[in-house]
């Protein structure tokens, strides 16, 4: 097995154990804690809150620290998480649900941020996306069996249970990364933290592509959030189904981000990429589209709409990672990532309270509406900002 193998069993136990929580807590703040839509926010903003406070000065990290031990310090985070959710869950703590909850988000915020920069040292530049989108592979596999089973299989009595397991498949990433080299940075500098910081704020301000890809995700990711709050609630005004059900559409969300990381891995050296970045908030925007309009059709509508939530973006995730590891200069692409990473991932926590409030206020369909102009909103980001223009991978580099 090679070391890239390695890392996709790894991302796809480190996936499946975010992907618990990504369903779970909204099921289990419903089911177990009888939260309101505004603590239902909150307890989502949690999920995100570790980009906001970790990507940069985790970003520093990984520019300077050898990247295999940073990588299972990132799994044990989530590994200690997810047990400590789950103590949480069987004794109705919801404030010590919430840290833990936040908590195993620092460990798969470093995860990433790791795994982004080992990859180019694995591969050449013309199968970085490819390369990608074998990584988003198994994520997406996460995405679509995760919510598959805990559809069947969560209920208030079993909510502890299902944060073990997320434990176990850290653990199980923890042992697939053992046989790994340990990845060492070349940077000798010793600048502070705030100049090195500012050094990879200057790429991503420089560089045109990384700033439409920052605004492009940085809004998506905005109305993604509102979604996960909107979702449960509009199951059950508007499609008449029960919470639980929410674990049916995001399977429908996983299976269509596993045909769209197949397609980029199969085609990705075949389908030019502005295509793609295109593609992907557009499909968004159909998506969130024929969810708030599709209510009178049936439940149908809600699975079809986020099977395509899934199959564009994730599409897109490979082509934009690809394009960011080409782009940045090696020596600072654990800032590069970490500067996008907190833009785009720290905006999640302001969606999730905005569209709790929101929801809280006026109800669930004005929530769905703030979820279409997000998803707009990163539509233009892209037109506007130039991915259409990117040909191909290989003529992509450094400009700094």
């Amino acid at each position: 097995m090679n070391a890239l193998q390695r890392l996709v069993i790894a991302s796809g136990g480190m996936h499946a154990a975010d992907q618990i929580a990504l369903v779970a807590v909204p099921i289990v703040a419903t089911l177990v804690f009888d939260a309101s839509p505004h603590t239902l926010g909150v307890l989502v903003a949690c999920q995100s809150l570790a980009h906001l406070l970790g990507s940069l000065p985790f970003g520093v990290w990984v520019d300077r620290a050898p990247l295999l031990p940073l990588t299972r310090f990132a799994v044990a985070l989530t590994a200690m998480g997810s047990m400590a959710a789950a103590v949480s869950a069987a004794t109705l703590q919801l404030i010590p649900f919430a840290l833990a909850v936040t908590f195993m988000g620092f460990g798969m915020v470093l995860f990433m941020l790791t795994t982004l920069s080992i990859l180019p040292r694995l591969v050449e530049k013309p199968a970085l996306a490819s390369s990608n989108a074998q990584l988003d592979l198994a994520r997406t596999l996460a995405t679509f069996l995760v919510p598959l089973a805990l559809g069947f299989a969560l209920t208030g009595g079993t909510a502890s249970l299902v944060f073990a397991v997320a434990s176990l498949f850290a653990v199980g990433a923890w042992f697939a990364l053992r046989t790994l080299p340990p990845y060492r940075s070349a940077q000798t500098d010793h600048a502070s933290i705030t100049e090195r910081l500012l050094a990879g704020a200057v790429v991503v301000a420089r560089e045109p592509l990384l700033r439409a890809i920052a605004l492009c995700a940085t809004s998506w990711n905005f109305a993604f959030a509102a979604l996960m709050v909107v979702a449960v609630p509009l199951l059950a005004t508007e499609y008449g189904v029960s919470a639980s059900r929410f674990g049916t559409v995001m399977a429908a969300f996983g299976l269509g981000s596993i045909a769209g990381a197949w397609t980029m891995r199969r085609f990705a050296q075949r389908v030019r990429p502005g295509t793609v970045l295109l593609f992907g908030p557009a499909s968004s925007l159909l998506a969130a589209t024929l969810m708030l309009g599709g209510a009178p059709l049936g439940f149908g509508s809600a699975v079809m709409g986020f099977f395509f939530l899934g199959f564009g973006p994730s599409m897109w995730l490979s082509a934009q990672n690809a394009v960011r590891q080409a782009v940045s200069p090696p020596d600072r692409l654990g800032r590069v990532n970490a500067v996008i990473q907190t833009a785009i991932y720290g905006v999640r926590p302001i969606g999730a309270l905005v569209c709790g409030w929101v929801v809280g206020e006026w109800g669930v369909l004005p929530g769905m509406w703030l979820v279409v102009a997000g998803f707009a909103l990163s539509l233009v980001a892209a037109v506007l900002g130039g991915l259409r223009a990117v040909d191909d991978y290989s003529s992509l580099n450094p400009r700094l």
